[in-house]
Parts: structure tokens; C-alpha cells; sequence
């Protein structure tokens, strides 16, 4: 039995694209397997730490806003749960205005602004985003304003060797 070259052509596209196939590296299209938390509600806004039930650094509800972002894209998810997790540190840290605990989320959160200016189409719009919710209670944004402030006057520069994702 012969097969033609426009026949093969047809069986490559058509298989390609039923296994999701011919999007973007970045574009995780399958379907996701990641369990979410449940939603908190109100009870994760009482204190600054929040709800973390699933143990995985990053709070409940933001675990599930960065979710529902970006559903079908790991690497983007990635980036949004990097810099949620670096504005948690500044928040714990702007509220034990602790030197080291301070710079260490410094960098943190470096880092994790140049993870998104890599990995997004708009990191303007996704820190925007993220520190909406992350940032989403009057004692939150008090620590994190008295962390920004304990910044001020600083110059900050990132490593450029490495990448700022982790």
C-alpha cells in the first residue's frame, strides 16, 4: 500500500494536533493535574501569614488566584508564585523590621521581578496583579509599606549570570 506525501502530511498535523502539539515551549496546553487547596475565604485574611494548609510556602489563596491566571501555563504560574512568595518575605519582614530578614527578601523579590520580565508578555500588569493579591489586607499593606520604606535610598542591581527563576 502507497501512501502519498499529502496523506502523511495530513496524519503528522492531524497527530500533532491532537497531542497538543505546535504550541509555544512556554504554553503547557494538556490538561493539569494540580491539586488546589481549598479557598480559605475570609479566615485566611485574619492573620499576616494567611492560610498555607498544603505546606507549600505560598498561601492558600493566592495559590489559587495564580491557578486560575494561568492555568494551562507551568512556567508562568512558576514566575507568579516566585514573586508571591518574595512579596510574603517582604510582608513578614516589614513587620519584624529585622535588618537581615529585610535584605534577604530584598533580593527575593529582585530577583523575582526579573523572573517575570523574562517569563511575561506584560510583567507590569502581573505585579500589578500578584500584589493585589498578595497585599490584600490593611495589615499587609501596612508591613509592606514599612518594608518598601526601610528600602528607600538604596540602589539594587540583579545578578545577571544566572537566571532570577528558580
Amino acid at each position: 500500500m502507497k501512501i502519498s506525501s499529502c496523506s502523511i502530511i495530513f496524519l503528522l498535523t492531524y497527530s500533532l494536533m491532537g497531542c497538543g502539539g505546535g504550541g509555544s515551549s512556554s504554553d503547557n496546553t494538556g490538561a493539569d493535574s494540580t491539586t488546589l487547596p481549598p479557598d480559605p475565604g475570609d479566615d485566611g485574611k485574619i492573620t499576616l501569614t494567611g492560610i498555607d494548609s498544603d505546606s507549600d510556602g505560598l498561601r492558600d489563596d493566592v495559590q489559587i488566584a495564580i491557578h486560575e491566571r494561568f492555568p494551562n501555563d507551568d512556567q508562568k504560574r512558576s514566575a507568579l508564585t516566585q514573586k508571591a512568595k518574595a512579596i510574603q518575605d517582604a510582608v513578614i519582614a516589614g513587620d519584624s523590621s529585622n535588618p537581615t530578614s529585610m535584605n534577604e527578601a530584598s533580593k527575593s523579590v529582585i530577583n523575582a521581578v526579573d523572573c517575570l520580565h523574562e517569563k511575561m508578555d506584560d510583567p507590569t500588569s502581573e505585579i500589578g496583579f500578584i500584589e493585589d493579591k498578595v497585599i490584600n489586607t490593611s495589615d499587609r499593606s501596612q508591613a509592606y509599606i514599612k518594608f518598601n520604606d526601610s528600602l528607600s535610598g538604596q540602589f539594587f542591581g540583579g545578578d545577571d549570570t544566572e537566571s532570577p527563576c528558580k
